[in-house]
């Protein structure tokens, strides 16, 4: 039962930890960091937060649980909130939302039950404390965004290195704009990809999109309303050039 209970307490710490770090990480190399599918992540990590509360609170008054695994419960309670602004900063739909409140919830529980030692665990329940308001603040602003990106069309490059989307900004009172961006294709590793950052190439006016003419010339050239845009060829990890 102690092997399961540390392995539960391990996965959730690594769920709740993976997109902010693997973001973190990647931005600071130029890359952009993406979980396969965020519904389907949000529900794992609810899942794994009540299977640990549930397994931490039989185990209530033991003082079985390891000193790595003790410190990685009380940071869990912190980081479930940056966690969550991360996931919402990616996909904000009610489910994701729904389970990762009902992760930031069970991370404190277990925080205060298992969490040592001591004086990090009291550090790590008063910043989460202090975090609930401005994580709620930042969650409503991005479930309910004040622009709204549609992707209009997308077109893949002849060789199928890179692919366009043009994309119809709107901002509602501020008015909003065409972006066309270029994205490299990067590394999918199945339950998560890594890719470049994408380029916008183009920015022009909110009803363009209806009737923009855009074609790929070659592999390295893209035509956006008659002016060429040239894309010099790199390997995976330098990104597109223009």
């Amino acid at each position: 039962m102690e092997k399961l209970r540390s392995a539960i307490r391990y996965i959730l710490f690594s769920l709740v930890a993976l997109l902010p770090v693997g973001v973190i990480i990647c931005d600071l190399f130029g890359y952009a960091f993406d979980l396969a599918d965020y519904n389907i992540f949000a529900i794992l990590t609810a899942l794994a937060a009540i299977a640990a509360a549930i397994l931490s609170a039989s185990a209530f008054g033991k003082s079985s649980t390891s000193t790595v695994c003790a410190v990685l419960l009380s940071l869990s309670a912190p980081l479930s909130f940056i966690n969550t602004v991360f996931y919402l900063s990616k996909c904000n739909s009610a489910i994701v939302a729904a389970c990762l409140l009902i992760c930031m919830v069970l991370c404190i529980i277990i925080a205060s039950i298992c969490g040592r030692p001591f004086a990090l665990k009291i550090v790590a329940l008063i910043l989460s404390f202090f975090m609930f308001l401005p994580t709620l603040i930042c969650s409503l602003f991005l479930m309910f965004p004040f622009s709204e990106n549609t992707v209009v069309k997308e077109l893949p490059s002849p060789d199928s290195t890179y692919y366009v989307q043009v994309i119809s900004s709107d901002q509602g009172a501020l008015g909003g704009d065409t972006l066309v961006c270029v994205y490299e294709e990067g590394l999918d590793l199945f339950i998560i990809s890594i890719t470049k950052k994408p380029e916008i190439i183009y920015r022009g006016d909110f009803s363009e999109s209806r009737y923009m003419d855009i074609y790929w010339k070659n592999d390295n050239c893209i035509v956006i309303n008659s002016v060429e845009h040239e894309i010099r060829t790199t390997p995976f990890g330098s990104g597109p050039n223009f």
